[in-house]
């Protein structure tokens, strides 16, 4: 019989380890290989100088610019001046020069023409070739360089220059004369300024010749040349091109194609420039723009004037992640330049990118500048242009432009585009690795004396986790009124007539990243000349793609939508910090997308807004675990222009079946739908309240729950608690006076709290949650989260109001139930005093219980809740000891004479070194059992948690034999190591307890106290802050707690007696567990 009994006990435990093992397991994150330093083709890669040191750590100094002597420059390399990395932009490079060839001197090569002649102005004409219609330039930056005559070494350079510009839709749309004045600073700049992003200069000597002619070299010299270059911020003047563009009533697409004139340039001729053939007189308009064709990419800026012979620099490239196959563009601006000029001792001419893990390196090339049997034609007065599609046809994917071929493009001046496309060019894979997050550029040159002004690097990458891919549409679009058929605007809004038709914006929200995300939140900012429809934001995640046969034509299409609620006074919910949409994100795939939401809200344009007046609009999509918001559709606002629209009879405004469906209210009584949760009955598809099932009359009592945060404890947590939520309390409800099985409505609650009038302190992500199974933690695979508030709309009121979702309202009477309250908290202040501290708590009026029901009749009692204080770790000399995050939860009574944990303790050493030399816990009063009694405490034991985890790894001293006088305390001292703390160090212990209770009347109770004067340490140290007190273990059940109970067949609450440990009693007591955890997961899936 006791083998049956045995065997029966076995089959159960078996049958639960089953069911718990089909639980999913957490993937596992994949450990990332350490990243090699790329190595170096000794034959491809120009080898160092020996004078050049091996790179300095990246982490600890800063890099250095290339040693090419004070007097010549720095070249281009190291680490950008400029960046820009939201991944939603593009660039594209303008250029001429103010030099032509007017005169053939003596000895002029007929195949390498030379600029000789200063010229006023030149020009550059913008179309579609290179930019988009659609690009918005967003930053603009005009690059001019010069050479200074001899007898002006001295003054300040030509910091004036103009701008002109001619629309090629419609030649009045122009910007002329002193509108497009261009001025670097106040004043000019001398040579020997010191070098910026803004200005450069560099002088030095030459030997020259002077006195060339069309029939003479003429005669060597030695002359102090000089040559600048200014950059400046001309974004205003695309700013004044879109005003000019509106004023003339056009749209924006095109509207910066036109002709771009540089003038009034200050340009020598003198021989020592021209004779050696090293005139510069030339600009750049470097500008960075957005566009929906456009790729994700990251852009990088490098600038160093220098005049360059037999020399090299390598600029790093890093902070990205490349996708599978990707594009980088490289632009460089050289000033000089001559085919043909080659010497083998030197380093080979030419740009080289060598990737993160490559062998070798890739020498970049292209038809203007084609790879010659020992080197690259690079700086070769031919300049090259590259189509801004990538998906342009290989005829029409770039243009050579020079001065001798090209009428309009002059000389001396070499500005060059290089697209490596690494889904086309197999050599170019191993440089550009999916995954990559470095590269470096090698600039390199050989006889050919040439100027540096810049580079710009352009790398593709990897999309935003909520980039939707082009195939499944943008995330951002709109639903308006229907078109007329002349309508020929593709994103439109219906313009003012009769009166403002609305409409409304919508965001798709998914997850296209290789990984889950963390919470999910969105924010979106309206346009200054819309108002927002009040009460009109909402959100849905069961949604399909709109087909035939649906009101709503485009987009997605859902069915149970549900209200984002409005800020304060009808304020629009997602401005300013947006709103939390989901805890976590899984992933979508081509195949399957198993979390979508879709969010929609209605706008009204204002009245008397300008005819052809754009609204724009982009939305924000925040991953907590990333650093940055995604910008919906690339980065690229939705542009919607006013369009022609069916008359308002037809169509007043767009309705939300028009615009991504609505809800389905039906909750029960049809095919599929589930049945309603317990307390509810189906009545017309929906389910209301029964009035059989409610306890209208239920007395509830409100109290702390076992495993709150110790309100006797002093609990001390870093200035923000490391970034997690803090559970600031737990809370019960059970009410009295109901039958079985009848629940009550626990409608609201409001929490307030208490800094002390203390002004730093600022809460957020506040959460009210049910803890199902009693343990003090928030665990999502059991607990649920019933109502959340992002931040306190009003920070003059010190507290925080949750409303409950009707499907987690309804609570059985007679079960103890659980709830958590937990936030986020920080502190503004960097300095912290001691004492600092915040608490929360609950005041009379505070738990609102079946306000929705008639007859209503319920009261709560015992209101007046205090939950723990907390206090901030100070700054000073401190030694912290506190309740650690992992504080043992108070296990159900049959687990309760075990060997537990009870208590974990964080300590921390601020400032200095020390050490811990003893360690006393006590008893805190004489109703806990004590230590060495045959009903109390047998064994108490000291362990190091060197993981956090509340559990111990390291046993560091044990008591199971207590002497004489050590009933109610005693020491701990003879550690198996020592416990040493570096400043600043954190450790964390766990002490285990051997209890062995008995059933008792009273109770007998357990608990155990670290006191005031409990650790000694080496160094003498300012304690903050004892005592510090366990939870209490109490060997008995509170009635209805099912987390406590064991129960018996006749129900009620059972507790084992430890004298009677036999066969039958592990027996019964499997048998109860089991039939306990069932019945708790049933009642549990029916009220929710």
């Amino acid at each position: 019989m006791k083998n049956t009994k045995f065997l029966v006990l076995f089959s159960i435990i078996f049958a639960f380890f089953v069911a718990f093992a089909q639980e999913e397991p957490d993937q596992d994150v994949p450990a990332q290989d350490d990243q090699d330093v790329p190595a170096q083709d000794d034959q491809d890669v120009p080898a160092q100088d020996d004078q050049d040191q091996e790179a300095p750590d990246q982490d600890t100094q800063e890099p250095e610019d290339p040693d090419t002597g004070d007097n010549y420059g720095h070249m281009i390399g190291g680490e950008p001046a400029k960046s820009w990395e939201d991944g939603g932009q593009d660039f594209f490079v303008m250029f001429n020069s103010n030099i032509d060839n007017k005169i053939k001197l003596f000895g002029e090569d007929d195949a390498n023409p030379q600029g000789d002649t200063c010229v006023d102005s030149s020009s550059f004409t913008l179309n579609d070739f290179h930019i988009p219609e659609d690009a918005i330039i967003e930053e603009a930056y005009l690059v001019w360089m010069g050479a200074v005559d001899p007898a002006k070494l001295n003054e300040p350079t030509d910091n004036e220059v103009y701008l002109s510009f001619v629309q090629a839709a419609d030649p009045a749309v122009k910007i002329e004369g002193e509108e497009g004045k261009i001025t670097a600073g106040e004043t000019g700049k001398k040579l020997n300024a010191a070098p910026s992003f803004d200005f450069e200069g560099i002088k030095f000597k030459d030997t020259v010749e002077i006195g060339c002619s069309e029939t003479k070299n003429g005669t060597a010299e030695e002359f102090e040349l000089g040559y600048f270059t200014y950059r400046v911020d001309v974004t205003d003047f695309f700013k004044k091109i879109e005003e000019k563009n509106r004023e003339a009533g056009y749209g924006e697409d095109g509207e910066y194609y036109g002709t771009y004139t540089f003038s009034g340039l200050d340009c020598t001729d003198h021989d020592a420039y021209k004779c050696k053939t090293t005139m510069v007189s030339g600009w750049s308009l470097f500008f960075i723009y957005r566009s929906k064709n456009i790729k994700p990419k990251k852009i990088y800026f490098y600038n160093g004037l220098s005049f360059v012979v037999g020399d090299k620099s390598t600029a790093k490239v890093k902070g990205f992640e490349l996708p599978l196959y990707p594009a980088v563009r490289v632009t460089t601006m050289i000033a000089e330049g001559d085919p043909s000029l080659a010497v083998q001792s030197l380093p080979p001419e030419g740009i080289f990118l060598s990737g993160q893990n490559a062998t070798g390196s890739y020498k970049l090339n292209n038809k203007c500048n084609p790879i010659t049997s020992t080197y690259v034609e690079v700086f070769n007065s031919v300049s090259s242009i590259v189509n801004w599609n990538p998906d342009a046809a290989d005829d029409n994917k770039i243009q050579c432009v020079s001065g001798p071929e090209d009428e309009g493009v002059n000389y001396g001046m070499d500005v060059d585009t290089f697209l490596l496309d690494s889904s086309k060019e197999i050599n170019l894979q191993e440089h550009l690795e999916k995954g990559n997050t470095e590269m470096d550029i090698q600039l390199s040159v050989n006889q050919d004396g040439i100027f540096t002004n810049f580079m710009v690097i352009s790398v593709d990458i990897k999309g935003a986790n909520f980039d939707i891919p082009d195939e499944f549409d943008d995330e951002k679009y709109f639903c308006a009124c229907p078109a007329s058929e002349n309508n020929g605007v593709k994103d439109y809004y219906c313009p003012y007539s009769n009166g403002s038709r609305e409409f409304y914006y919508l965001v798709r929200v998914q997850n296209w990243g290789e990984d889950e995300t963390g919470i999910v939140t969105i924010s979106d900012e309206l346009d200054p000349q819309l108002d927002y429809v009040a009460g009109t934001t909402e959100m849905a995640t069961n949604c399909r793609a709109a087909k035939d046969g649906d009101e709503t034509k485009r987009g997605d299409t859902c069915d149970d939508w549900k209200e984002i609620p409005d800020k304060d006074g009808g304020k629009f919910p997602l401005s300013g910090t947006g709103y939390k949409l989901s805890d976590k994100m899984l992933t979508c795939n081509k195949t399957s997308c198993p979390d979508k939401i879709l969010v929609r809200y209605k706008v009204r344009p204002k009245k008397g807004i300008a005819k052809n007046y754009v609204f724009n609009n982009t939305a924000e999509i925040k991953d907590e675990l990333s650093d940055e918001p995604y910008k919906t559709n690339k980065s690229y606002p939705l542009k919607l222009k006013p369009g022609s629209c069916v008359s308002d009879s037809i169509c007043p405004n767009p309705t939300p079946e028009m615009c991504g469906g609505v809800k389905d209210d039906k909750e029960c009584g049809a095919s599929g739908l589930p049945e309603c949760p317990n307390g509810y009955v189906c009545e017309n598809f929906k389910c209301v309240n029964n009035p059989e099932l409610m306890c209208n009359d239920a007395a509830v009592e409100l109290g702390l729950g076992k495993n709150t945060p110790q309100s006797d404890n002093s609990i001390i947590i870093s200035k923000n608690n490391d970034g997690l939520p803090l559970v600031l309390g737990q809370f019960t409800l059970q009410a009295s006076g109901c039958d079985e099985d009848k629940v009550f409505n626990f409608d609201a609650i409001s929490v307030h709290y208490d800094t002390k009038r203390d002004n730093n302190f600022t809460f957020s992500d506040f959460e009210l949650i049910y803890d199902a199974d009693g343990n003090g933690v928030y665990d999502e695979a059991v607990d649920s989260i019933l109502s959340s508030v992002p931040e306190n709309e009003n920070s003059d009121l010190s507290y925080v109001h949750f409303t409950l979702k009707k499907n987690a309202k309804k609570y059985v009477g007679k079960s103890l139930n659980y709830f958590l309250v937990r936030a986020k908290v920080d502190y503004r202040s960097e300095d912290i005093a001691a004492n600092t501290s915040f608490h929360f708590y609950l005041e009379d009026g505070d738990v609102r219980i079946n306000k929705e029901i008639e007859g209503n009749a319920a009261t709560v009692s015992n209101q007046n809740l205090e939950f723990a204080t907390f206090y901030l770790e100070p700054t000073g000399d401190f030694f912290i000891i506190t309740t650690g995050s992992h504080d043992p939860a108070v296990p159900p009574v049959s687990e309760m004479n075990k060997n537990i944990p009870v208590m974990q303790v964080r300590t921390k050493s601020i400032g200095k070194e020390n050490s811990v030399k003893q360690f006393k816990v006590k008893i805190p009063s004489s109703k806990f059992v004590k230590f060495g009694e045959k009903n109390g405490i047998t064994g108490i034991s000291l362990w190091l948690d060197t993981n956090n985890d509340g559990l111990g790894d390291i046993k560091l001293a044990e008591k199971t034999v207590f002497e004489s006088g050590e009933s109610t305390s005693i020491t701990l001292d003879n550690f198996t190591q020592a416990i040493n703390y570096s400043a600043d160090e954190e450790k964390y212990f766990v002490i285990y307890v051997d209890f062995n209770m008995a059933k008792a009347d009273p109770a007998m109770v357990g608990r155990i106290q670290v006191p005031k004067g409990g650790l000694k340490l080496k160094e003498e140290s300012n304690f903050y802050e004892l005592p510090l007190n366990s939870k209490t273990y109490t060997y008995a059940c509170q009635e209805g707690d099912a987390n406590c109970e064991t129960k018996k067949k006749s129900g009620g609450c059972a507790v084992l007696e430890v004298e009677s440990d036999n066969t039958n009693i592990l027996f019964i007591a499997a048998v109860v567990s089991a039939a306990a955890m069932l019945g708790f997961a049933l009642l549990r899936k029916r009220i929710f």
